[in-house]
């Protein structure tokens, strides 16, 4: 778990470089259902983790970006954030929330992961 996470944290750190910070992370799928995944992400992402109240994420994304194509068709300027405030409800029961000392361990972890990952770039073949 902690591997794929720090995987997706490295995802994440591409949008913070581009000022792109997130104030929390929704999380979705199988690995959600698990309290110890959501504090894992809290902590590696340093933000509050929540997943939705719809487990379809899918098809839910696909019915919301269909609404923004709709509301922009119809000329209206309705942004992202407002369409996902009117139809993505909150599963406030799994909201977890970063603790501060397991969070600065997972910094230096993937501090270490970051390094590996560029000595690993650097090499021919396997």
């Amino acid at each position: 778990m902690e591997g794929a996470t720090l995987g997706l944290r490295y995802g994440l750190e591409i949008f913070r470089r581009q000022n792109l910070v997130p104030r929390e992370i929704r999380l979705v799928g199988g690995g959600a259902k698990s309290g110890i995944w959501r504090q894992i992400c809290a902590d590696v992402f340093g933000c509050p983790v929540v997943c939705p109240m719809n487990k379809e994420a899918g098809a839910m994304g696909a019915a919301l970006q269909a609404v923004w194509c709709a509301e922009r068709a119809a000329g209206n300027a309705a942004g992202l954030g407002e369409i996902t405030d009117a139809f993505i409800q909150l599963d406030e029961t799994t909201r977890t929330r970063p603790d501060a000392s397991a969070a600065r361990v997972y910094d230096e972890v993937y501090a270490g992961y970051i390094r590996l990952n560029n000595a690993m770039a650097g090499c021919q073949g396997v």
